[in-house]
């Protein structure tokens, strides 16, 4: 919604070049952070003698869902059924 308290209406060609432009940007971020983070994984995989192959399947997406871990182990902390449901839904939603 807008300020003024109506939403506007956005024709299907509209929509269709909105959808282009978000792709087309998370394709440059994505490119342009990709080469960085090839180049973090084997670095720290030579520096620690772990194989690439396990820090990028297994390490590299616990990192990256590493708040969804603590907000999770937060909710369950509680011992609440509400918080239970929360962090279940969240751990879901993870995967």
């Amino acid at each position: 919604e807008e300020e003024g308290g109506h939403t506007e209406k956005l024709t299907p060609t509209q929509i269709a070049l909105r959808a282009t432009g978000l792709l087309a940007a998370g394709a440059f971020v994505c490119a342009a952070f990709s080469d960085p983070m090839v180049e973090a994984v084997s670095s720290f995989s030579t520096a620690s003698g772990i194989p690439a192959f396990f820090i990028a399947f297994v390490v590299t997406p616990f990192a990256s869902n590493s708040s969804e871990l603590v907000s999770s182990l937060k909710f369950a902390g509680a011992k609440k059924t509400k918080n239970l449901s929360l962090t279940f839904s969240q751990v879901y939603g993870a995967v």
